[in-house]
């Protein structure tokens, strides 16, 4: 996930959020930083843990 998102910055900056499972919802309403967003994926601690991660440029 690090390496992804590593190289969407180096294309420019940019925002994210995610989407966890099938929920079909945004994480959050407001786009997050890069640490913010692995973070919170990293504290759900399941190695199984599953979802989607959108990326704006800003």
């Amino acid at each position: 996930m690090k390496a992804c998102i590593d190289h969407l910055l180096s294309v420019g900056p940019a925002v994210f959020n995610a989407s966890f499972g099938e929920s079909m919802t945004f994480l959050r309403e407001e786009w997050m930083n890069p640490e913010t967003l692995t973070g919170r994926i990293e504290a759900e601690g399941d190695p199984l843990f599953w979802g989607d991660i959108y990326a704006k440029f800003l």
